[in-house]
């Protein structure tokens, strides 16, 4: 049997969570909860209409009342459940708390404390050994 580690493609691991997430494109704004999430995209359970693959949208998860995590990206996939949104842009002051989210929630949190040390250790463009 292969390892599941092996054969996972993701530049980094998901964790799976459930707390409420606005999607928004313009005037239309998309409420539900989210399902997946790494430092490199998420997956948002909801109402998808409204919504097409390749947009450009804003993703806003609520931690609390007083923290939210703002982010930028586009929808790579609209399904009848949910969107599947690649990150584009995480803004310095949600860094932090996407990085707590991720690791807080994953089921190997010192697998994604080395994914996080390698990838921002690289250099830009830099990818791993053949």
């Amino acid at each position: 049997m292969a390892d599941p580690a092996s054969s996972n493609k993701r530049e980094f691991s998901r964790s799976h969570v459930h707390v409420t997430t606005t999607v928004s494109r313009g005037a239309t704004r998309v409420s539900g909860k989210l399902r997946d999430v790494s430092m490199k995209g998420v997956f948002v359970t909801c109402d998808a209409s409204g919504l097409t693959g390749g947009e450009a949208c804003s993703v806003e998860v609520v931690l609390s009342e007083e923290v939210r995590v703002s982010l930028k990206g586009h929808v790579v996939r609209a399904e009848p459940t949910g969107l599947a949104i690649v990150l584009d842009e995480i803004p310095v002051e949600s860094f932090h708390h996407l990085q707590q989210l991720v690791i807080y929630n994953a089921d190997d949190p010192e697998r994604v404390e080395r994914e996080l040390t390698e990838r921002l250790s690289s250099p830009p463009g830099a990818g791993s050994p053949a």
